[in-house]
């Protein structure tokens, strides 16, 4: 009887979740919208601008840009200070036809019934971003740093496989280049060359990529990363490599667990491909299981990181980013820079886009296409109808609420309007894809 009370309760709890974020969505205009005339029809009499607009909005944050606020670390902290909310504006239907253009719908819908072969511009677009609104403003944050902060800078990487992001990005975050990703990668592989090779460099070649490059004449600050990781053998690698280079205890911490939705626990199989990129919570484990600690993401904040900002959070759980996202409303309050992924697999099928990207903007997200070669495409308020096609992709979104991270909201957007402007130069087709290449860095 119990049971099949709590049973109810979970289907109403969701039910009533979907219901206030499409309510949301339909007073927010965040929902999908069609291309064509339609979309012109939709969205010519409320939210259409002139060029003239646009273009003095981009030269307004163009020139905001050009002298980018830093974090204020002359205080005694640095912490994230709530600001009021800014509500993000609406695409004008002639921004609307220029994103369509740039990340056109034909693939994505002719291949919909195959995703896992990723033929999906939003795919092509993001499938290894550069991200250089978060480098760029580190390296403003170390160049005007006098390292009086009174708590650490902390980062998040939920889901983190070999620990190559996780490891450079503490390097950023501390500016302290003993956290070296090229002496990770030899500890972790037990090896100078197997780290290297095609196979295990990873996805977006992560082991042999260059590492933040940290401004000359900068002081060290205290930063803390959390690299959690629920397969076995991946999370025993990533505890020794940390205490092998005495990292362990300096900022870099190893926590053998998973992530989701809900406390409780899960099975994981114990054995395999070490750092394998495609296995989540759902991928089963054959005979060889060990049981494994699952957290919500707020109960895992409270435990381990509680109330500091989180400068990063970043989240890779194989299909089941939304149910770590919807675990975690407490802990995005005071989260500054998230990154996901999108997928089909996992909770991700009954789970649109439209609807996480509402949820995020109520809680003060703006999110985005994270792409290469300085591309980036704005989603909250110029969501087109087939980015609910279920694709793997990887989204951005800054808590515009935090003034600590203003300077970061205002590149984001700037880049977008650029990205626009670009016009076919930044399309994302097929032909117009991220291409991995690793003879690129390693000869």
């Amino acid at each position: 009887m119990a049971t099949r009370w709590l049973l109810r309760l979970s289907l109403f709890a969701n039910l009533a979740f979907i219901m206030r974020t499409v309510l949301y969505g339909a007073c927010y205009n965040t929902a999908p919208v069609d291309d064509g005339d339609d979309m012109m029809n939709e969205y010519q009499d409320t939210l259409s601008k002139s060029r003239a607009d646009n273009d003095q909005k981009l030269l307004r944050l163009r020139n905001i840009t050009k002298s980018p606020s830093s974090p204020k670390v002359n205080s005694n902290t640095r912490g994230a200070v709530p600001m009021p909310d800014l509500p993000v504006g609406q695409c004008s239907a002639e921004q609307l036809r220029a994103i369509k253009r740039q990340l056109p719908s034909e693939d994505c819908e002719k291949h919909q019934r195959a995703p896992f072969n990723q033929r999906c511009s939003h795919t092509y677009a993001t499938k290894c971003p550069d991200q250089v609104w978060v480098d760029d403003f580190y390296t403003r944050f170390h160049t005007n740093s006098n390292s009086t902060l009174q708590e650490s800078l902390v980062g998040i990487f939920v889901g983190c496989n070999k620990g190559m992001d996780a490891v450079d990005t503490l390097r950023m975050l501390s500016g302290n280049p003993k956290f070296d990703k090229n002496k990770w990668r030899d500890t972790f592989f037990r090896s100078k060359t197997l780290g290297k090779t095609d196979k295990n460099a990873g996805v977006c070649l992560q082991a042999v990529t260059p590492m933040f490059e940290i401004p000359e004449g900068t002081q060290a600050v205290d930063a803390m990363v959390h690299c959690i990781e629920p397969l076995p053998v991946t999370a025993r690698e990533l505890s020794r490599s940390a205490r092998e280079l005495g990292w362990a205890s300096d900022g870099l911490t190893v926590s053998h667990a998973a992530v989701a939705r809900e406390n409780g626990m899960a099975l994981f199989p114990d054995g395999g491909q070490l750092g394998k990129e495609n296995n989540g919570i759902a991928n089963g484990c054959g005979n060889n299981c060990k049981e494994v600690t699952v957290y919500d993401l707020d109960t895992y904040v409270e435990k381990y990181a509680p109330d500091v900002p989180i400068n990063i959070l970043s989240i890779d759980v194989e299909g089941y980013d939304s149910d770590v996202i919807l675990g975690g409303n407490r802990t995005l309050r005071r989260v500054e820079y998230l990154e996901f992924e999108y997928n089909w697999m996992g909770s991700w099928k009954a789970m649109p886009l439209s609807t996480l990207i509402s949820h995020l903007d109520q809680m003060g997200f703006t999110c985005y296409w994270p792409g290469f070669d300085r591309t980036i495409w704005r989603i909250t308020g110029c969501f087109l109808k087939h980015y609910n096609l279920h694709y793997w992709s990887n989204v951005a979104c800054i808590n515009r609420r935090m003034d600590s991270v203003r300077s970061v909201a205002e590149t984001m957007e700037t880049m977008f309007l650029e990205t626009i402007e670009r016009g076919d130069g930044a399309l994302r087709d097929f032909d117009h894809r991220f291409v991995r290449n690793i003879s690129k860095y390693v000869p």
